[in-house]
């Protein structure tokens, strides 16, 4: 029971304080019978109790309404109890005849308890509770009942019991009431209740008997009455919202209490003179609109109103043009797919293609092959297949010949092609013979085929271009009888220029193809 009134009371008050009904505080008189459970009842073993002994009770009661929900009330009750053995006829009171105990007290109750009124609507939020007259309720509270027993003993013969209950009689008792009832509202200013109330057993000496009888239960009374009730303080409500027009902001309006007294028909908790979209539940901060993504722009001014944004792409998110997953605001190359950081790795080595000197060839130093591993990647390594030295460019130290003649290597520069094209121009295809002739006379020699462009496209492009070029003239050696595995492509793009890009005469030098040779 103490968790009820516990909780009772945290219900209370949670709820709105400010109460602007029109009538906070009431009157009302109480009038009805009272009936007791006690040791002449036979609130025995079986748990039954017998009613034959009814007395009329009246009250009074101060009530405060805290909020629309919760009433705390100041209550006075006098009653009488009585009860006599030889007036009980019940079958679980055998044998109270032939004790013929009896007897009579006046009841005396002042306390205080809560009235939690379960189908009112503190918001005024739902239509089918609004403005009904009836208004059921529970109560709970404390309270202190004053008795005086007048016992009579009969002929019992156990006096040392007698006695026992004659000293440890009280007249003081404390009480926890608990009852239900319903309010009817006859106008704003009178009302009438009905309700049941009673207290918990707490008590064994109500009627004065205890170890005579039935030590183990305890006493305890109970009343049903009617009330008549006065508002005090009334004021007018022209619109019957339940708010007085001296706190209803819109008098003439049908509104909720906790908005002073105007509507707000999207229900959102912002009344419509200030709501911006009042048909639409919205929050405070956007002015009653929605934002139902939560990124702070309400939906009316949001391009992507489902999806979080940001307020410089319209409330829609950072956009990801390439669509490789990474947003353009994150990625180096938002125009182009790639696979780290948003940048592409056309050879996936490692290196991304805009800082990979050989982004077409797998390489583990910057991103270029080193083949010979001797510490120079290919495409700086002027005989990338042999193993060399820095002092001469990647090649190594040529020896003579048992004749003493030092072989000079072939260095091919003028292998032409025509503009955007890997087709060699024809003044430069004899060179490809020359070529063939040297690697006939030196079937140990091996050849670098390095492709150039000019730098009228993007790098990658060029790249590919310059790439597709070595690749050319490696296919037209084939087919002169050159073996694959003295031939080695290598493609470096718009890099290493012999002409200027901004004239076609230097453009042409720059569309070439060197084949150089090593290792003979």
């Amino acid at each position: 029971m103490r968790n009820l009134l516990a909780v009772v009371v945290l219900v209370c008050f949670s709820l709105q304080i400010d109460l602007l009904a029109q009538n906070p505080w009431d009157f009302q008189f109480q009038a009805g019978i009272m009936e007791h459970g006690s040791d002449v009842h036979s609130w025995g073993r079986h748990g039954q109790m017998v009613t034959d002994k009814a007395k009329f009770g009246g009250g009074l009661i101060l009530g405060y309404s805290l909020n629309e929900h919760c009433n705390l009330r100041l209550n006075y009750w006098k009653s009488k109890l009585e009860g006599n053995d030889k007036d009980v006829e019940n079958e679980f009171a055998l044998g109270h005849d032939l004790r013929s105990f009896s007897f009579t007290s006046p009841l005396h109750e002042i306390g205080i308890s809560l009235e939690y009124h379960f189908l009112r609507d503190p918001m005024n939020v739902d239509q089918s509770k609004r403005k009904s007259n009836w208004s059921p309720y529970v109560l709970v509270g404390g309270a202190l009942s004053y008795t005086r027993p007048s016992v009579n003993f009969a002929n019992y013969q156990r006096k040392g019991k007698i006695q026992l209950d004659k000293d440890n009689v009280t007249n003081w008792h404390l009480q926890i009431p608990i009852g239900l009832g319903i309010k009817y509202q006859i106008s704003e200013v009178i009302y009438m209740t009905a309700e049941a109330e009673g207290v918990l057993p707490l008590h064994d000496y109500l009627d004065g008997i205890s170890e005579s009888a039935n030590p183990d239960k305890n006493d305890s009374y109970q009343a049903l009455a009617l009330g008549l009730g006065i508002n005090i303080g009334a004021k007018p409500d022209t619109d019957k919202d339940g708010v007085n027009d001296e706190k209803d902001e819109c008098p003439d309006i049908f509104g909720l209490a906790s908005l002073n007294g105007c509507p707000d028909s999207d229900e959102d908790g912002i009344k419509d003179s200030l709501d911006e979209c009042p048909l639409i539940p919205g929050d405070s901060i956007h002015k009653g609109c929605p934002d139902t993504d939560g990124d702070g722009l309400r939906d009316s001014d949001d391009a992507c109103p489902d999806v979080p944004g940001l307020e410089k792409y319209e409330g829609c998110p950072i956009p990801d043009s390439d669509g490789d997953g990474i947003n353009d605001e994150l990625d180096p190359c938002p125009q182009i797919i790639g696979t780290i950081n948003g940048c592409p790795d056309s050879d996936s080595d490692g290196v991304i293609d805009m800082e990979d000197p050989c982004p077409l060839v797998f390489g583990e130093m910057k991103g270029c092959p080193d083949s010979d591993k001797d510490g120079i990647a290919d495409h700086i390594d002027q005989c990338p297949y042999l193993f060399g030295v820095p002092e001469k460019q990647g090649c190594p130290i040529v020896k003579q010949n048992n004749t003493g003649i030092t072989i000079k290597p072939l260095a091919i520069r003028d292998l032409y092609f025509e503009t955007n094209s890997a087709e060699i121009i024809i003044t430069s295809r004899q060179r490809l013979n020359d070529i063939a002739d040297y690697a006939s006379k030196y079937p140990n020699a091996h050849f670098n085929i390095t492709g150039f462009a000019d730098s009228r496209n993007n790098n990658d492009y060029n790249i590919n271009l310059s790439y597709k070029r070595a690749e050319r003239v490696y296919n037209d050696l084939l087919k002169k009888g050159i073996d694959a595995n003295r031939l080695h492509i290598i493609a470096k793009g718009e890099s290493q220029p012999l002409g200027d890009n901004n004239t076609e005469e230097g453009r042409q030098l720059n569309r070439r193809v060197e084949v150089t040779s090593y290792g003979q």
